[in-house]
């Protein structure tokens, strides 16, 4: 059938006595190829951008985490927002439909795991070159190339963070600068971007299983 909608009308005895036309609506196949973040912690609310084809701005449109289903957004016929309902730790398939009732069966995955908790650092200083390592205890931590500390806050600095166990990871503190404004870390063990530092003070750590949220235990 042609994409777009058309008339049905019901008739017991061919042409005769048909009812009163309704309109439906052809649509073309939906599928899902990404997501952003990957994985959330299963108190849920977190802010899911999918990526795919053929979604529909309809009140239907409807995203399906596990068995849970919840509104999805229209951004565009490639994009919908999607927010995680809350959810026991598992690895879960997230769909889409656009009527609410035939879902994809793409199977891309979304992992929900326990809030990670970072409650004690060592050491509480570094040296303002950059190459101090810092331990975090906590609990919850995921091995995965997201694992991440941000010192500063929201505009501070991100790094990478190296999963050690589910309860210790260690990231390295961030050099000093006395540029103004945003720069990239040069050493080689860092990947992230972020705003340059001052030379002196504390600063908030943060530390994220996604890259996406981050938790504020210490202060360094």
């Amino acid at each position: 059938a042609t994409v777009g909608p058309v008339e049905i009308s019901v008739s017991s005895n061919d042409y005769q006595n048909r009812s009163s036309p309704q309109q439906y609506t052809y649509y073309s196949e939906v599928h899902v190829t990404s997501i952003y973040p990957i994985r959330a912690s299963t108190g849920g609310s977190t802010l899911i951008t999918v990526t795919g084809s053929g979604f529909v701005n309809h009140p239907l449109l409807s995203c399906l985490f596990d068995d849970a289903v919840v509104p999805g957004v229209y951004v565009s016929p490639t994009e919908v927002h999607c927010t995680s309902p809350n959810h026991p730790a598992a690895m879960v398939a997230l769909e889409i439909s656009n009527n609410n009732q035939t879902y994809t069966n793409n199977g891309i995955q979304f992992e929900y795991y326990l809030k990670e908790r970072g409650y004690y650092t060592h050491p509480k200083v570094a040296a303002i070159g950059g190459t101090t390592w810092i331990y975090i205890t906590g609990d919850n931590f995921v091995e995965h190339d997201d694992l991440s500390c941000r010192f500063g806050g929201s505009s501070g600095m991100e790094v990478f963070a190296e999963y050690l166990n589910q309860s210790s990871i260690r990231c390295k503190a961030p050099a000093y600068s006395f540029l103004s404004g945003f720069g990239t870390l040069t050493h080689s063990d860092y990947n992230f971007e972020g705003s340059a530092f001052p030379a002196t003070g504390s600063y908030d750590l943060e530390v994220s299983n996604n890259r996406y949220h981050y938790y504020q235990e210490e202060i360094f």
